[in-house]
């Protein structure tokens, strides 16, 4: 391998997001299902081209979209949670946006940056809905949300500040995949508790 450790750290969170997807049944948890699927595909492609493929453009393409469907399941997941009277379009505007996202994946736009822009927007949407539905139910699966969402970005920034433990055996890269193992668990116990019924009026964000 050629970055073995990091490699291994991909493969684990594959493993991690392919369990909450077996776990998680039923049409109220689809999107959370999605999200959960598209990391772990982000994850084994991004675990292939560290660990023996690191030139490989179309494993990295393939992080790339994933990151691109995760966004999109994050756009979603905010709409469904705060606005779900116009969820349906919502969710119709970020496939569009995931359709131009991936055309300029595949025209060229291939650095993790622009993937990071393209995220970015949407863990943010989905943390405020998060925050919101806690506020105003008190349920401790929404902070859970919340929380990881929060240890995303954190993760996020230290990896693009090439913070890590070790410069060796354990980069920025472990240590951002490490971090968002523990977000994924909580945000798969927001994840269980499927999607709340829409606000009663009067409560509208």
């Amino acid at each position: 391998m050629t970055d073995a450790v990091v490699a291994i750290t991909d493969y684990l969170l594959a493993t991690e997001c392919g369990v909450f997807v077996a776990l998680l049944r039923g049409r109220e948890v689809r999107l959370y299902a999605v999200f959960f699927g598209a990391t772990a595909v982000a994850s084994l492609a991004g675990g292939a081209v560290h660990g023996f493929a690191p030139d490989s453009r179309w494993l990295w393409i393939a992080v790339l979209l994933a990151l691109g469907v995760t966004s999109f399941a994050c756009w979603s997941l905010a709409a469904a949670l705060l606005l779900p009277r116009f969820a349906r379009a919502i969710q119709i505007a970020a496939a569009i946006e995931l359709a131009l996202y991936s055309i300029a994946v595949l025209a060229g736009r291939q650095n993790f940056s622009f993937a990071v822009m393209n995220y970015l927007p949407a863990v943010l949407a989905l943390l405020v809905a998060f925050a919101v539905r806690w506020a105003r139910t008190r349920t401790a699966a929404f902070a859970s949300g919340a929380a990881g969402l929060i240890i995303t970005l954190l993760a996020s920034y230290l990896q693009q500040r090439g913070v890590g433990i070790h410069p060796v055996y354990f980069n920025h890269n472990a240590l951002y995949h490490g971090l968002e193992a523990l977000a994924l668990f909580l945000i798969f116990r927001a994840a269980r508790a499927g999607l709340p019924q829409p606000l009663a009026r009067g409560q509208a964000a």
